[in-house]
Order: structure tokens, then sequence, then C-alpha cells
């Protein structure tokens, strides 16, 4: 009866260090997944920034390629009119 008990204590034992090891696991896991969410969310937000960056540098292209326009417009104006 003491050899079962003690091979019962040693189990019990066993399986209380094993749930240990697998909680601690577990809030690793949990850990990097926050750290890899963040670092994703970090790098859309960079991507979304670049992006926009583009946008503006090509609507101010093409502002100012029809400022262009405009302003030539405005030159030939007189010439059209006769003046």
């Amino acid at each position: 009866m003491a050899a079962l008990e003690a091979n019962l204590n040693a189990a019990r034992r066993d399986i209380f260090e094993l749930t240990s090891e697998l909680r601690q696991q577990a809030h690793k896991f949990e850990a990097e997944d926050r750290r890899i969410e963040r670092t994703l969310l970090s790098a859309l937000a960079e991507e979304t920034r670049t992006q926009s960056g583009y946008a503006v540098i090509e609507l101010r292209t093409a502002v100012l390629g029809l400022s262009l326009s405009a302003l030539g417009v405005v030159i030939q104006l007189p010439q059209s009119l006769g003046m």
C-alpha cells in the first residue's frame, strides 16, 4: 500500500510539474503573440504612412502640372484674343 501511495504521489508531482511547464509555455506563447501583433501593426502603420507619402508626392506633382497648364492658358489668352 505504501508503494502505491508513493507511486501516486510521484505521479501527482509529475503532473503538477508538467502542468506548470505548460502554463509557463502558454504565457510565453501569449507574450510572443502580442509582440508579433504589435510588430505587424507597427509595420502596417509605417506602410500606410509611406503610401500616404507617395500619394502626397503624386498629388503635388499633379497640382504642379495643372498649375503650369493654367499658367500656359493665361499666357496664351491675350494672344488668342488678339491683344
